[in-house]
């Protein structure tokens, strides 16, 4: 019930020295998850970062938007703390790194 009135949140696994907050299943769920990423945490503990979580879902308030043209769509939300507006836009839409297409297309300036 508290999950679906948006009370609390499922949660994953920010990798960091310490020890891990999951316990039981959830923990050799997220083992499992992360067996082929050892590189990774062996990194991010050297780097000092600590086990932490972060919620796995997050929700926008005051969601405005506004067309300000045929081309440009004005968003405006309110995120609490500890989320990222970039993870909203990726949800809403289809982002391509367009780089490699464009200088693989492009004359070289000595052409």
């Amino acid at each position: 019930k508290r999950i679906n009135e948006m009370d609390i949140h499922p949660t994953g696994p920010l990798w960091g020295k310490g020890e891990a907050i999951s316990k039981n299943d959830t923990l050799a769920l997220e083992q499992s998850v992360l067996k082929d990423w050892q590189d990774w945490q062996q990194q991010l503990e050297k780097l000092g970062l600590s086990q932490e979580r972060r919620a796995l879902r997050l929700f926008p308030q005051n969601l405005k938007w506004q067309f300000i043209n045929e081309t440009s769509l004005l968003l405006e939300f309110e995120l609490g703390p500890g989320s990222y507006a970039t993870a909203v836009l990726r949800e809403l839409a289809e982002i391509q790194d367009m780089s490699q297409k464009i200088s693989a297309v492009s004359p070289s300036p000595s052409e």
